[in-house]
């Protein structure tokens, strides 16, 4: 496994959803490969870490399990701002719970720069079948504001890999964009430099200004 700089392989997550929706129990899901039926609430802000190899790197995600209720937004809106990428988790069963994404959608706009952080979506407990929100209705959502889609249920583990990995793999492939930016924008500033002739900038501040004969 390649080593990397600590900068580069750590990545920050933050879950958001209404209450009750399992953020919790999809994060045990997938860090723990458990499930409590009597999970408890989060209390403000819980977070866990998680590993991921790809292109035989290993890398950190810190996962912050917010709590869904209003009078904890300040709380939440710390871990929004120092966040790389956002995990919004709806019940599939609750229309809701739904219909309340695009308020947190505009939680993390109000803290942070979304459109240069990685969301997907998460529509869980598929396992309960007594769906109010279709598939492809949450698909569509998803896909006008650039998320990726997911259903999972957190009791059975189906989808709970494929979720993770998703948003996993969209930040690293978006870390490494930014880096390669970054390298190609030094190089042509390393180029720009080079190419200045100090002789030439002599030549020109003599030109600009002569040296007057004394009288």
């Amino acid at each position: 496994i390649k080593k990397m700089s600590e900068k580069n392989q750590s990545f920050k997550i933050c879950l958001l959803g209404d209450s009750a929706v399992g953020k919790t129990c999809i994060v045990t899901a997938k860090t723990k490969d458990e499930f409590n039926q009597h999970q408890m609430s989060t209390i403000g802000v819980d977070n866990v870490f998680d590993t991921h190899i790809f292109d035989n790197k290993k890398y950190i995600f810190k996962i912050y399990d917010t709590v869904g209720q209003e009078r904890y937004n300040s709380v939440s809106s710390s871990s929004i701002k120092v966040s790389d990428g956002f995990i919004l988790v709806y019940d599939v069963n609750q229309k809701e719970t739904f219909d309340r994404i695009e308020k947190w959608m505009n939680f993390i706009i109000q803290n942070a720069e979304i459109d240069k952080k990685v969301l997907i979506l998460i529509g869980n407990k598929i396992d309960i079948n007594e769906r109010e929100v279709e598939e492809e209705i949450a698909k569509k959502f998803a896909e006008d504001n650039n998320m990726k889609y997911f259903e999972t249920s957190a009791k059975t583990r189906q989808g709970i890999q494929e979720a993770f990995k998703g948003i996993y793999e969209g930040l690293i492939k978006q870390r490494e964009n930014e880096n390669e930016k970054s390298d190609e924008e030094n190089q042509n500033k390393s180029i720009s430099l080079d190419e200045q002739n100090p002789f030439d900038e002599g030549q020109k501040k003599r030109k600009c200004c002569p040296f007057s004969k004394k009288e």
